[in-house]
């Protein structure tokens, strides 16, 4: 709510979640492990930014200190969040037929990748006025090779998490 109220007050607008998802039949336990394994995965790459901008010496003390304690109440959902989904995983994937599993698998690779396009939104480049075709700029940004190492080095704990409890079989490519 209070990023959302900044984004507001700083820029007039949010942009617009454009993931998609569409209504399916679910088996025993998988909506609800795939709701807490993207939340886990979300929460972990949100928070590297605020372990980040904490100690960017750069940033206004408060901005740091809000970070700061988001980073500590976050370390308590990020537990809780690993606990849960690896519980949910074991209580429910033996159970699940293999294609189900593949799929779980795969949309869980699905979600890490979309979710680190989303901080490459075309519109932001058009609202920031660059004078190129926004989606040809995104691409060219998402493939740096900067920004290639960036997303391993931030995304890396929560795939290696997700690979040493076989909830993932191979790293996913983002």
């Amino acid at each position: 709510i209070y990023f959302g109220g900044f984004c507001m007050r700083y820029a007039g607008k949010v942009y617009p979640n454009r993931k998609l998802s569409f209504p399916r039949e679910y088996a025993e336990g998988e909506e609800d492990f795939l709701f807490f394994a993207q939340v886990m995965i979300f929460e972990e790459l949100v928070d590297a930014y605020n372990v980040w901008m904490a100690r960017d010496e750069r940033l206004y003390p408060l901005i740091r200190a809000i970070h700061h304690q988001h980073h500590k109440d976050e370390a308590r959902h990020l537990v809780f969040g690993r606990m849960l989904v690896t519980q949910l995983f074991e209580q429910y994937a033996s159970q699940w037929p293999l294609e189900t599993l593949a799929a779980v698998r795969q949309q869980l690779g699905d979600f890490l990748h979309t979710s680190w396009r989303e901080y490459y939104n075309p519109s932001l480049y058009l609202d920031a006025g660059i004078q190129h075709d926004p989606y040809a700029l995104q691409e060219m940004a998402f493939q740096h090779p900067n920004a290639v190492a960036h997303r391993h080095h931030v995304s890396t704990p929560c795939i290696e998490f997700l690979l040493a409890n076989q909830i993932l079989q191979e790293a996913p490519n983002i």
